[in-house]
C-alpha cells in the first residue's frame, strides 16, 4: 500500500515537472516569436530546458526506487 503511494506521488511530481516544462516551452516560443532573441538561442533553450527535465525526471525515479526500496525492508 506504501509502495502504490510512493508511486503515485512521484508520478505527480512527474506531471509537475513536465508541466512546468510545456510552460516554459510556450515562453521560450514566445519570445522567439517575438524577436526577442534568435532563433539559435530558443533552440539552444529548448535543449537546455529538455535536459534540466530528463535530469529531474530521472532523481525523482531513483529517489522513488529508493524509497521503495526501504519501504519494502519495513
Amino acid at each position: 500500500d506504501l509502495v502504490r503511494s510512493v508511486k503515485a506521488r512521484s508520478e505527480e511530481s512527474k506531471v509537475s515537472i513536465r508541466s512546468s516544462r510545456r510552460d516554459a516551452q510556450d515562453t521560450i516560443r514566445m519570445i522567439e516569436k517575438e524577436g526577442e532573441a534568435s532563433q539559435d538561442d530558443c533552440q539552444r533553450a529548448q535543449k537546455d530546458l529538455q535536459k534540466l527535465t530528463d535530469d529531474a525526471v530521472a532523481e525523482i525515479e531513483i529517489q522513488a526506487a529508493a524509497k521503495e526500496e526501504e519501504v519494502m525492508q519495513v
